[in-house]
């Protein structure tokens, strides 16, 4: 064990309050940390009432008291040693949104034991908890991005202190890693022949010479190769490199489930520069799409596939494309599980206007978007056929009622040869657009906050079963607050609250 000055010891871990106003945490006469491992917390939680079912009166009814458990674990791994901070969690936050680089997580600790002095950043952390499932499953695997430490004195003067330690799951990887080359010297030969600066930059492979993704044979590569190659080639290498402070970090694990014909011209990506999610940004072919690094028992998972939004009817848009079924469950709750809603419907969506066009051109005279046009000559009458989705297409219906509003979207996933064929990848990629997002103003969108419940993960459907009401979910936060924290506004009861943003929602039939 790493001998760390006095850190204080394990004194009662569920008491953050202090009155004295001395910095100076009770003393351990180990003088060390706690070398306590696979503690598992249970907690028992009363739920006051349930929110019950709403009547059309608009009363409750069914309400009830509720009691039930939460387990709870959450390790810390520094320089190769494990430490369990259970026994001095007070509160654990997670939050994940689909969209952004990196799940987020916030743990509140006992002032016990002086965890502010120890933890550093790129420290690893587990964090485990749940309701339904026992053990309880991963929440979340992150690396530490600040530990901070807290006193508030109250009105009374009694003080209270406590210890945060902040971090992100593994998306901090692709947020920070950069990728960066040197400028090219004017005058530089390119197979024997002088180039200026600008063209050298332009034809130089410098993805596939630097890091190996892609070949230079090819005019393309497909968007799932280009994602495997990052994990492959970028991310997992720079988790090697951790592991040689802190072993226990887990690789990246992948599950891409994309169309093959996705396919981007191999030059386009050879210059850029930036971080590897703004890489992600321009080639991951948003919306048809997405992307996020969740955690699962088997490890972290890159998650990459055809977004899985759905008709009007309620069938999958891309059935030729189906979701990894290990990581995509459909779940089911019901109006007893809610505490809080706030969700409805906006035209601040709405679309009445569809084109989806290459971002590059065929040749230097070409615009994209006037050839997919020009080779579409099509008659007022088969653009207004609704079982006729053209590209561009008009949605008359949503062009009467909220006029003119357009979602033109380029994609570099269009591959640029023959005529055909990119026109073809064009309209079949503008049917898509049409028919998840003609209807966008009918959908239901907003938060829901319910008890706590683990498996609500964000990319998944769910059910209220209650309501008839089925969303899909882009936000996720849970909450755990197991220990009685004034400073906080605890009301004296320990809870699990997980708040749910959705979007999508539609009205099963």
């Amino acid at each position: 064990m790493e001998n760390v000055p006095d850190i204080g010891g394990p004194v009662d871990p569920y008491n953050p309050d202090d009155n004295s106003t001395d910095d100076t945490p009770n003393s351990d006469t180990s003088g060390g940390l706690p070398s306590k491992e696979n503690l598992e917390k249970v907690i028992p939680v009363t739920l006051g009432k349930s929110p019950g079912t709403l009547g059309r009166s608009g009363s409750l009814t069914n309400q009830s008291w509720e009691e039930y458990t939460i387990k709870l674990k959450v390790i810390l791994y520094h320089n190769g040693e494990k430490h369990d901070l259970t026994p001095y969690v007070l509160q654990i936050k997670t939050s994940m949104q689909l969209g952004q680089p990196s799940g987020r997580f916030a743990l509140l600790l006992s002032f016990q034991m002086r965890w502010d002095l120890y933890v550093q950043p790129q420290d690893y952390v587990e964090i485990y908890f749940g309701r339904y499932s026992d053990p309880p499953p991963i929440i979340m695997r992150g690396l530490v991005s600040n530990v901070r430490r807290t006193r508030i004195v109250d009105q009374s003067g009694k003080v209270h202190r406590a210890i945060t330690i902040n971090g992100q799951n593994f998306g901090k990887i692709w947020e920070n890693y950069t990728i960066q080359y040197l400028v090219q010297e004017p005058g530089q030969t390119l197979a024997g022949t002088d180039v200026d600066q600008a063209v050298g930059n332009l034809m130089a492979a410098m993805l596939t010479e630097n890091y190996g993704i892609g070949n230079t044979k090819d005019l393309t590569i497909s968007n799932a190769d280009l994602i495997q190659g990052i994990v492959d080639k970028m991310l997992n290498p720079q988790l090697k490199a951790l592991q040689q402070v802190i072993p226990q970090i887990p690789l990246l694990q992948t599950s891409i489930k994309v169309l093959s014909d996705y396919q981007i011209p191999n030059m386009q990506i050879q210059s850029q520069q930036g971080n590897v999610w703004s890489l992600l940004e321009q080639f991951g072919n948003k919306p048809w799409c997405e992307w996020f690094i969740d955690d699962f028992d088997d490890g972290p998972i890159v998650i990459y596939r055809n977004t899985p939004f759905k008709k009007k009817g309620g069938t999958l848009a891309l059935s030729e494309s189906l979701p990894d079924w290990r990581y995509f469950k459909h779940l089911y709750i019901s109006d007893a599980d809610i505490i809080e809603e706030d969700v409805g419907k906006t035209d601040s969506e709405a679309f009445s206007y569809f084109f989806t066009y290459p971002t590059q051109q065929a040749n230097m005279q070409d615009d994209p978007k006037a050839r997919i046009i020009g080779f579409q000559p099509l008659s007022i009458e088969q653009e207004s056929d609704t079982t006729n989705i053209t590209n561009p297409h008009v949605d008359f219906n949503n062009l009467y009622r909220y006029g003119f509003k357009d979602i033109q979207i380029a994609s570099n996933s269009i591959p640029i040869g023959s005529d055909t064929s990119y026109i073809q990848q064009s309209l079949k990629m503008n049917q898509w657009l049409v028919n998840c997002f003609s209807w966008t103003q009918d959908m239901l969108n907003g938060t829901i906050r319910m008890k706590g419940n683990e498996n609500m993960r964000i990319g998944r459907y769910f059910t209220n079963t209650s309501t008839k009401e089925e969303y899909y979910i882009e936000s996720v936060d849970h909450e755990v607050t197991i220990s009685q924290i004034e400073s906080l506004g605890n009301d004296g009861m320990y809870s699990f609250q997980t708040t749910v943003g959705v979007t999508r929602g539609r009205r099963i039939v």
